[in-house]
């Protein structure tokens, strides 16, 4: 029963956070802020994945269970129809679990107000010569940091072990946060690498995730270096309450490039650029070939070593994935779905045009 009274919850949420902007803004504004900060400091302190541990405990948890039950079935201890039904209950109370304990720790915050429009950002469509200017200075400015970072075996590398890397994510947050006020208000706690499941996150194509029911931004541990310190800031974004795609990735830019580090800057930079270029080659494929030519050959190496990294684990699996959480995001209200990782360009350009300056 408190299993289905969360999953009302849950479903109660998701239908008045768009509709009611009391319930959207207290929920956005109060009650989230007070859990995510409540979970990360009790989570928050140790440097592994609590919530890998508590899946593995689930799973194995749920094999012993059915096995026993199997067994009282083999010896005439208890129907199999009894079986049946009770695990029938058991999945509708995870149902509960899990829909409704995400959408209550985490998920209301996919109807929060727009970033932009809390930053008072001019983000109507961009012209193609806002793109190629955005492209050109983002050019410029992975150029420049690419020079500041190590390198091993011709690729970029963090100068510390991946754990310890990710336990630096939050200095970016705290510097801007310092320039961005919107950022003020939410938690930004320790980034964490995936030690069990990583190999499935890659078959799956997720670069991390966000556990809400640990508060634990969780980043692939196979991740090549120039991917890793962008992605950790992308995760805590996530924490921070901004749950739509597009803004964690653009929250995530921000404090990467602001990072004292520059691992940090040069890995912010880099999925930027990446990012806009893609979107200029879908106007102006010319310029976007332009540009792509004016990178360094360092930089191409590393994106190289990204495009080589998952075409590895490129597979059936992927395309189930990535279905999945296409689903997903469209279910949250997010209308483009996986296209919305992209639409991070369109807030990249109203930041530009906020500044009036290079990004």
């Amino acid at each position: 029963m408190p299993w289905l009274v969360l999953l009302a919850a849950g479903i109660a949420l998701r239908l008045a956070a768009p509709r009611v902007p009391v319930v959207r803004d207290a929920y956005a504004g109060t009650i989230y802020p007070l859990l995510s900060r409540g979970l990360g400091a009790l989570t928050g302190w140790v440097p592994f994945s609590i919530a890998e541990i508590v899946a593995v405990a689930i799973g194995l948890g749920a094999m012993f269970a059915l096995g026993r039950a199997l067994r009282r079935v083999r010896l005439g201890q208890r129907r199999l129809t009894n079986v049946a039904a009770c695990g029938g209950i058991n999945l509708l109370a995870l149902a509960g679990l899990g829909y409704g304990g995400a959408m209550v720790l985490w998920g209301g915050n996919y109807y929060r107000t727009p970033f932009a429009e809390e930053a008072r950002y001019d983000a109507s469509p961009a012209a193609v010569t806002e793109l190629r200017d955005l492209a050109a200075e983002l050019v410029e400015a992975t150029n420049a940091t690419r020079g500041e970072v190590l390198e091993e075996n011709g690729v970029m590398r963090v100068p510390d072990t991946p754990t310890r890397a990710l336990g630096r994510a939050r200095l970016g947050f705290e510097r801007a946060s310092q320039t961005y006020e919107p950022l003020t208000r939410g938690y930004a706690g320790r980034a964490k690498r995936s030690l069990l499941f990583s190999t499935a996150l890659s078959y799956l194509g997720l670069s991390g995730v966000f556990v809400p029911f640990t508060g634990e931004p969780t980043v692939n541990g196979l991740l090549p270096d120039s991917s890793l310190p962008f992605t950790a800031c992308h995760e805590i974004a996530h924490q921070m309450g901004y749950a739509r795609e597009d803004e964690a990735s653009f929250v995530g830019f921000l404090a990467a490039t602001r990072h004292p580090d520059p691992d940090y800057r040069y890995s912010g930079y880099l999925a930027a650029t990446r990012y806009v270029l893609a979107a200029l080659g879908e106007v102006s494929p010319d310029d976007r070939r332009a540009l792509a030519d004016r990178l360094r050959a360092e930089v191409r190496r590393d994106l190289a070593a990204q495009r080589t990294f998952w075409d590895r684990y490129d597979s059936p699996v992927t395309d189930v994935g990535e279905r999945v959480n296409d689903l997903y995001l469209k279910a949250q209200g997010q209308a483009a779905g996986t296209r919305s990782y992209g639409e991070m360009v369109d807030l990249l350009v109203a930041h530009r045009r906020s500044s009036r300056g290079s990004p």
